[in-house]
């Protein structure tokens, strides 16, 4: 699943090893959605630039087995550090494209 964090609770280099925020309190909701570790989910920038896109913030939460992505959602965007938490969709084709020259 993904979460997006106020920028008040962010990881830290020190800390996303472990999987833990700058945040107690967003530990302990982790901690109670049975979040393994937290990843960013994108490569931090190698300029001194501030991140004003907040892709910064967006973070892979790996879940404990037997979890439930739908309750795990919830208990985290009910969490007043977590700016939106939803599911890590994977899309999949479904259909060929009917345009002959797609393939061009």
């Amino acid at each position: 699943m993904l979460v997006k964090l106020h920028t008040a609770a962010l990881a830290t280099p020190q800390t996303l090893g472990r999987g833990i925020t700058a945040n107690a309190g967003l530990d302990q909701t982790l901690a109670q959605a049975g979040g393994r570790a937290l990843k960013p989910l994108f490569a931090p920038s190698q300029s001194n630039t501030p991140d004003r896109s907040g892709l910064g913030r967006i973070y892979r939460v790996d879940l404990s087995a037997g979890q439930s992505v739908e309750d795990t959602v919830a208990l985290l965007a009910a969490d007043p550090n977590v700016e939106y938490a939803e599911p890590d969709y994977l899309a999949q084709k479904i259909a060929a494209p009917n345009d002959p020259h797609h393939s061009e």
